[in-house]
Formats: structure tokens, sequence, C-alpha cells
């Protein structure tokens, strides 16, 4: 009897730390009674959204949460503020990215942290984003496979942009104006694919992509590239995108 209460009383405790903290999909996110555990998500302790069409608060700080389904959205144009110790994570298992849209931000969507080694982070691993522009300070973003899609650059970015091992995803900003770049880091880690496309109206963006690789803002398996022969960079009207060449890919 002992030996079956021991075990009970373990599988009552493993079931408890196995527990998500589930979104309902309906209501405020900042209402702790819209979560499944009557509590706010915490970085130990994730948010899970699976489904629904929600509206997201304007303002995220000490927050960890994880997209695997449904649709989230800005009010009114407001867009999104992930802040310092902010970790947002889409997983979505669908891989048609441009007929579904996870994070769709019609302002906005600004990742910021303002002291160095804090957390504020933007990982795609399966999905699609959209924003009407884009804010990247003290930011970290990565992308395995999916679809980030941002109009117009408000600011120029301090941010590192990861491409991770073995995806295909696209990072695609339609508009940087005038904003520099040189504080900008961009990594395809091992086998990665994928490619990161900026446009602009008013300047060349080959000569921007190009001054990036000279001055060794790409890296590939953690090594700046300084060699333009390194990547396949693909000129249209008002953009330029860049990959690494298939021969520079190592796989793991």
């Amino acid at each position: 009897m002992k030996k079956l209460g021991l075990l009970l009383f373990c599988l009552t405790v493993t079931s408890l730390l196995a527990q998500d903290n589930q979104f309902k999909g309906i209501g405020s996110f900042l209402s702790p009674d819209q979560w499944s555990m009557n509590k706010l998500p915490t970085l130990e302790n994730p948010g899970i959204i699976n489904k629904g069409d929600s509206t997201m608060p304007t303002f995220i700080a000490k927050m960890a949460l994880i997209q695997n389904g449904g649709r989230l959205h800005d009010f009114e144009d407001k867009g999104l503020n992930l802040r310092s110790h902010s970790r947002f994570t889409i997983e979505d298992a669908r891989e048609n990215y441009s007929e579904y849209t996870n994070l769709d931000i019609s302002g906005q969507l600004t990742l910021w942290s303002n002291k160095a080694n804090t957390l504020c982070e933007l990982n795609i691993i399966s999905g699609s984003v959209k924003a009407g522009e884009l804010s990247l300070l003290g930011a970290e973003v990565s992308i395995k496979n999916g679809l980030l899609k941002a109009g117009l650059l408000t600011q120029s970015p301090k941010a590192s942009i990861t491409f991770l091992a073995k995806g295909k995803g696209k990072i695609i900003i339609a508009d940087i104006g005038d904003k520099q770049l040189n504080q900008l880091y961009i990594e395809f880690e091992p086998g990665n694919q994928g490619s990161f496309t900026i446009g602009s109206k008013d300047r060349s963006t080959y000569d921007l992509i190009k001054w990036m690789i000279e001055q060794g803002r790409f890296l590939s398996n953690k090594v700046e590239k300084t060699d333009l022969n390194s990547f396949i960079i693909t000129k249209d009207k008002h953009s330029t995108s860049i990959a690494l060449k298939p021969s520079t890919i190592i796989s793991i």
C-alpha cells in the first residue's frame, strides 16, 4: 500500500509539473482568469496559445508565450511592444505559411531591451508573422521555417538575427528607409537555406548588403563571412535578397 501511495503521489506531482498554462482563446491576455492555471504566464512557466482569434495587449514584459496555433493581432493598429524579459515563440505545425498568419500586427512590432544581457526574443520555429512596421532595439530574432514580413523599418536596428540550422525561413523588410544597419548581425546556422531581404525606393539595397558582408555583419557557423562569393545575392528593382550558397552550407 505504501508503494502504491508513493506511486500515486509521484504521478500527481508529475501531472502538475507537466500542466500547461493555456490561453482560453477569449478575453484579455492580462487577466489571470483567461489562463487555464488562473495566473499570468512567466518566463519560467510560459503561456500556451493553441486557438482563437485574439487581441494582444500593446505591451508585454516579463512573460514567455508559445503560440502553436490561432491568430493574434493588435488593437486598432496600436502595435505590440515586447520589452525586456520577454520571449515569444511560434511553433505551428502548418507549413503553408503564405496562407495564414500567427502574429498579425498591423501597427508597429517593437522588440526593445535597454540593458545588456536582458531577454527580448522572437523565435519563429515554424509560423508566420506580419507587421506594418518593425523596430528592433536590443533584440534577438531567430527563424527556422516560416515567414517574417514587415513593411517599414522605423529605427536603425540594434539586434541579432539567426537563421536556425536546417531551416528555410524568410525575413522580408519591404522598406528600410534611410536606417543604418551597422548594428545588425545576421547568422546562418549550419544547413540553413533561408533568406534575408531588404527593400528601399531611395537607396541601393545591394550596396548596403555588400557593405554588411565586407564589414563582417553576416556569419555562418559563428565565423564572419566577408567574401561575396559565399552568398547568393538576388537584386530586384527595389530590393535585395541574400542567402548562403549551397557550397557553403554545412549540415549537422
